[in-house]
Order: C-alpha cells, then sequence, then structure tokens
C-alpha cells in the first residue's frame, strides 16, 4: 500500500495538502510509490522553534512547534532514514527532540539577470522552494530589480511583480516568513539627470562602486530623497497584501553615491535614509522587521566598518532591527576589536553562487564546502539569509541551512548527507569526487581572438572526479540520473574534462557543447545575461 500522511485538527488544512503531496513525491522520487509506512502530524506551540519525532512500528509521528517545523521536521526524517532508489526504505528508528540552532534560517533568491528564479517556469521555483522548506529554511527574500524597468506601471513590472508575489505566497504556504530586499538609493530607469548618484574615485573613495547602473538617485540633490521615497512608497504598496515579515535595505552593488554630502555612504548618506524609509516600510507593513545590510563596505572606500562599529555600540538608526553582513577575507578589524553588542541581531548572507568563476553556475554544480565552514562565524553571527543566482548551488543552499539548523559544523559531512539523501548514494568515493570540485572550481574565462578560453587554476582532480561521477551515473536509478540535481554535477565533471583535454579551448567539442546547452535548458537561461549564461 503506499504511504499513509495523517494530519490531526491541529495542523491545517493548507499545510495537511502540502505535506502529502510534497512526502508521496518524495517517497516516489526514490523509487517507493508503494512504502507501507504511516507519517502523522501534530502542531503543538508549547514545542517552541523546533519538533519531536516519534518512531513507532511502520509509523512516525511529528510534532512541530509552527507549520515551518513540520515541513523542517518531515524533512530531516528522510534524511535519517534510508532509501536505496529501487523501493528499499529503513526509517529512522530514534526518537528526536529538536530546537532549531538559529531562529533565523533564510533564502535569498536573487530574482535578476533573466537567472533561473528570473525566468523559470513558476511550477520549478515552487518546487526548489518546497525543499528549502524540508530543509529548515523559514523565510525567503526576493528583491524587484527596479533598474530593469522605466517605471512601477510598465507592463513588464508589473508583470514582475506578479510573479514575485506569487512566489512569496508559495513561500508562505509552506510557513516561511516573506521577505522583500530594496535597494537604498535605487531608481527606475527613466530616472532624471539632475537627481542621479555619483559614482567616481572621489571623496574617500580609491575606486568607483561596483555594480552602479547609472539609475541610483542621490539623496542629497534637491528633490532625492523625496523621489528616493516615493518609489520605495510605489515598490511597498505593490507588495501590500502580502505579510512581510523582514524588509532588507542594500547599500552597494546597485546602490550608493559618492558625493560630498553622502560619502562614505555606507555610514552617511546610507544610514540617513533608513529611519524614514523604515518609517514608510511600517506604514504597509507594521509588522516587518527591517535588516541592514552591510555589503561591500570598505571595500570602495576606508573606514565604513569602523563608523558602523560605532554605531552599533551607539544605537542603529531608528526602525533597523538587524545587520546583515558576510567577510571574505576575515574579521574588519573593528569588528575583531569591539565583537558585536549584544543587543544587535547579526545575521549572515552567505555567499554560495558567485565564488570562483564567472559566468555564476556557468559550468554546472558548484559546491563550496570549505569556503562555507571558513566564513560561517556561528560565534557571531545569528542565521542569515545565503545568496542564490540559480539552482547550480543546491549543495551550498543544503550547507547553509545545516548550519543554521542545527550548527553544523562538518560541511564535508553536509555534502555527504547530501548526496545520500538526493541520491539515495552513500558511496565515500562519490563524495570525494563531489568534495574535490570546489579545488577545481576557480577559473578564468575569456575570448581570445573571438574563441572560447577558460584557464581551470587546479586541473589535477579533473580526471579522478570525471572517472567517479561516470561510474556514478551508470549506477543511479534513471528517476535519479535524469533530475536536474543529478545533472548539474554530471555536467560539471564532463564540462571540466573537456575544458583540460582541450587544453582550456573547448569551444570545438561536442561534449562541451551539449552539455553547456544541457545547463542552458536546465536554468531557463536562454535569454540570460552573461554573468548567469553557461558560456559556449
Amino acid at each position: 500500500m503506499p504511504l499513509t500522511v495523517v494530519c490531526d485538527v491541529t495542523v491545517p488544512r493548507g499545510t495537511a495538502e502540502l505535506l502529502e503531496k510534497a512526502l508521496k513525491d518524495r517517497f516516489a522520487s526514490r523509487g517507493c510509490e508503494s512504502a507501507d509506512f504511516t507519517m502523522r502530524f501534530s502542531l503543538d506551540g508549547s514545542v517552541g522553534d523546533g519538533y519531536t519525532l516519534l518512531p513507532d512500528t511502520g509509523s512516525v509521528h511529528i510534532t512541530g512547534g509552527n507549520p515551518s517545523c513540520l515541513f523542517s521536521a518531515a524533512g530531516e526524517f528522510l534524511c535519517r532514514s534510508s532509501f536505496d532508489g529501487y523501493g528499499g526504505f529503513q526509517p529512522y528508528r530514534k526518537a528526536v527532540k529538536h530546537s532549531f540552532a538559529e531562529k533565523l534560517r533564510g533564502m535569498y533568491y536573487a530574482t535578476h539577470f533573466r537567472n533561473f528564479w528570473h525566468s523559470a517556469p513558476p511550477e520549478e521555483v515552487y518546487e526548489t522552494v518546497c525543499d528549502l522548506a524540508f530543509r529548515g529554511c523559514n523565510a525567503l527574500l526576493v528583491w524587484f530589480d527596479m533598474h530593469h524597468f522605466s517605471g512601477i506601471g510598465e507592463p513588464d513590472a508589473k508583470e514582475m511583480i506578479t510573479r514575485l508575489r506569487e512566489i512569496l505566497a508559495c513561500a508562505e504556504s509552506f510557513g516561511m516568513a516573506p521577505s522583500l530586499l530594496m535597494l537604498a538609493n535605487e531608481g527606475f530607469s527613466g530616472t532624471p539627470d539632475s537627481l542621479l548618484a555619483e559614482n567616481a574615485a572621489e571623496n574617500g573613495y580609491h575606486t568607483p562602486p561596483a555594480g552602479f547602473y547609472g539609475t541610483e538617485i542621490c539623496p542629497s540633490v534637491p528633490g532625492g530623497k523625496a523621489a528616493i521615497l516615493r518609489e520605495r512608497r510605489e515598490v511597498l504598496e505593490a507588495f501590500s497584501g502580502i505579510a512581510l515579515k523582514y524588509i532588507c535595505l542594500w547599500p552597494y552593488d546597485q546602490g550608493g553615491c559618492t558625493c560630498k554630502s553622502c560619502a562614505p555612504w555606507g555610514i552617511n548618506g546610507y544610514m540617513k535614509l533608513i529611519p524614514e524609509t523604515a518609517e514608510l516600510a511600517g506604514q504597509f507593513f507594521p509588522q516587518a522587521e527591517i535588516i541592514v545590510s552591510t555589503w561591500f563596505f570598505d571595500r570602495f572606500t576606508a573606514g565604513e566598518w569602523a563608523g558602523m562599529s560605532r554605531i552599533m555600540k551607539k544605537g542603529l538608526p531608528s526602525g533597523a532591527e538587524y545587520v546583515m553582513a558576510y567577510f571574505f577575507d576575515g574579521l574588519p578589524e573593528a569588528i575583531s576589536k569591539n565583537g558585536i553588542p549584544e543587543n544587535v541581531k547579526f545575521i549572515s548572507f552567505p555567499e554560495i553562487s558567485m565564488q570562483g568563476a564567472v559566468p555564476w553556475g556557468g559550468f554546472g554544480a558548484n559546491p563550496l564546502p570549505e569556503f562555507l565552514r571558513k566564513n560561517s562565524l556561528p560565534e557571531i553571527f545569528r542565521g542569515g539569509f545565503p545568496y542564490s543566482e540559480g539552482i547550480f548551488d543546491d549543495i551550498n543552499k543544503w550547507i547553509c541551512l545545516r548550519q543554521f539548523s542545527y550548527r553544523e559544523e562538518n560541511t564535508a559531512d553536509s555534502v555527504r548527507a547530501y548526496l545520500k539523501h538526493e541520491f539515495c548514494c552513500d558511496s565515500e568515493a562519490l563524495a570525494d569526487a563531489v568534495l574535490l570540485m570546489e579545488k577545481t572550481l576557480p577559473r578564468s574565462v575569456y575570448r581570445q581572438d573571438g574563441v572560447l578560453r577558460c584557464d581551470i587554476s587546479c586541473p589535477p582532480p579533473v580526471e579522478k572526479i570525471y572517472s567517479e561521477i561516470i561510474k556514478c551515473d551508470a549506477a543511479l536509478p534513471e528517476r535519479i540520473r535524469s533530475g536536474w540535481k543529478w545533472r548539474i554535477i554530471y555536467c560539471r565533471a564532463v564540462i571540466d574534462r573537456e575544458i583540460v583535454r582541450t587544453s582550456g579551448a573547448p569551444a570545438d567539442s561536442e561534449e562541451y557543447r551539449d552539455r553547456v546547452s544541457e545547463l542552458i535548458r536546465l536554468y531557463h537561461a536562454e535569454n540570460a545575461e552573461e554573468y548567469v549564461k553557461p558560456p559556449l
């Protein structure tokens, strides 16, 4: 008989329906359509932000503190159980009582550049949201990228807002907190020249801020702040009716202004905008909590983190409740010296997409276990929103959510758990091959006399990775080996092997072109911008 999912009266009907469908899909994808097993679900607020698993003969009873916890608990039960991919199923048999390590276990879908989040059919995006729910995610952040559009009323802008609203509604149905990112001074493409922000090596800036689109608005020129707040109002109003839990404000890449009145932007012009933007957000979403991002502080000018340390000690701008940060090269001196004030909610923004290679995800899966281990800093970060540009970083999403949910420090073991869970395969040789992909990821991609060139920085492990992936591919059940999660690993192994075999000039390799074309189809990147489109 098939899997039976039973939810008692404490579980909302919509949650019960999603649990039943998602669980039956997951059992079926592992060859267990006829599993004679019962999963029972209950809600009990006294459990808090956590769950209990109580196994019995032929069943398990899962109790969660809220709907998000039910999906997370179900996912953890599947992770701890064993499937062979051909119908064999060994349920986990030990009782578990768990409270999540971090309150905020988010994910950020960067919806721009015609990447997967921007272009894929909605139902494919929704499937990834379901995956996140089963991995412990309880908040989803999206962004309405204004520079693509001339104004809020443009038909394409309306279409994008509808798409984002539907993604957030899907997240909410899985118990996640809908969340919105807004650049502090982003403007539409029709921003008048008289309002444009400056972007130059001036006023203490040694380098013009990167990721600048020339539509940003200077809040210090006459009419600038009013224009910023007017456009923020338009965007917030477009998302009204959604119970936004978090609203994240953003400084650079895109954003910023280097004029004399705004510099240094991170601790001057940017900070001055926060109180009024937070007040405006509160008019539409009184329950929302404001996150202040510090992305690229000190990258273009000095002293921003020193200034931010003083601001945090004195008190964040009115309305701000969280500070978001990520450190690629160790802690800034001001933070290592002064620490984080106890009253500041400090969260991370793990970079899981762009590290090592451009185009991002252009060669397939990009596992980053060691990078994410070194930069997790659980002693200062209280959860966060990993930054995703598509589906190619799926292993990294898994790692980050394990860190947020369980403080899982051994990221290599997280990769092993991912492979066992997603592919019903606990082969140590496969795990070694996937872990080696981090070493072979860094590369230079360029065109020489119009011909594509790709130089992998560490090519020796490529052949070993390829051999093991090909061997595993032949052994996996068809329904698993044909799924996108395996295909992006397979494509990465084959593409890298062709790059090395052709001494960095793979354009004439039919196998290279076939696998890159497959990635483009999987990513729905036919019209994507170069940063997120696999290179042919």
